[in-house]
């Protein structure tokens, strides 16, 4: 069985069942792409399942072996792997990052991508590095002429795609008192995976754990994968304030799924 249908079968909720076959695939030399994309789905369980040493020791075995393959044009989540061994298992992403960051092609999107956090690393720690990190408890930078042209607007005549843009300029601004008005004159939670995980990173720092879990759980069905091989997102295994909101009601219902299209086909 290939990658792409493993990390289906995985969304499907059989993720913890498909773990070794896609360790297995992954080290397989003779898997072409199917290596590396089946790598990248065993780091996301990996992660989801607390083992962040073992999904770093992935990340940097199939770098070192596929660095000059398709793998070059990725860097999600090799690099989520990297950062989470740092910060949960105690295990320096530095001196990872930078070995790594020399192997795929110059100028590269992994190289680039390695570089990058190697230098920031020392100055901001790994955790304002992971997916989805926001300031939470920080002051709110600027909403743009784009949502602030759109907040003026009365929310129930916006559009989708306009509802989307709004929020989306409040999680991009950080502002969440914009956002605490915007619901208190009526509008809804926001109609996607990232608000919602941005609002529950707020309620987390508010010191409101059921707000935090209500809305994790509903952003689960707004969750889509990013590429075949996708099968969580790693942003709650793994960035620490939303982790605090990772109950075990979230942790089930992530971990067994189902998950993006494979949910949409169950609901069908």
């Amino acid at each position: 069985m290939d990658a792409t249908a493993l990390a289906s079968r995985a969304r499907q909720s059989r993720g913890r069942e498909v773990l070794p076959e896609l360790l297995a695939l992954a080290g397989d030399p003779a898997a072409g792409d199917d290596r590396w994309q089946a790598a990248a789905s065993a780091i996301e369980l990996l992660l989801w399942t607390e083992r962040p040493g073992d999904a770093a020791e992935l990340a940097e075995s199939v770098i070192t072996a596929e660095a000059d393959t398709a793998l070059a044009k990725q860097d999600f989540p090799f690099d989520t792997a990297l950062l989470a061994a740092d910060l949960h298992a105690g295990i320096p992403a530095g001196p990872r990052l930078r070995r790594l960051a020399g192997l795929p092609p110059a100028g590269s999107v992994l190289a680039r991508r390695l570089d990058w956090l190697a230098g920031r690393l020392d100055g901001t720690g790994p955790a304002a590095l992971l997916p989805n990190h926001h300031d939470w408890g920080g002051a709110p930078g600027a909403l743009g002429p784009v949502g602030e042209a759109l907040r003026k607007q009365p929310y129930a005549t916006l559009r989708p795609n306009q509802r989307r843009a709004l929020w989306s300029a409040l999680e991009s601004a950080n502002d969440i008192d914009a956002a605490r008005r915007l619901r208190g004159a009526g509008g809804d939670d926001p109609p996607s995976y990232p608000g919602r995980v941005w609002l529950a990173g707020w309620a987390v720092h508010d010191g409101d754990p059921a707000e935090a879990e209500r809305l994790l759980l509903s952003a689960a069905p707004l969750w889509r994968p990013y590429a075949s091989w996708d099968c969580l997102p790693t942003d709650l295994a793994v960035e620490p304030t939303l982790r605090r909101a990772v109950t075990p009601a979230v942790w089930d219902r992530y971990l067994s799924g189902p998950l993006g299209p494979e949910a949409s086909e169950g609901e069908a």
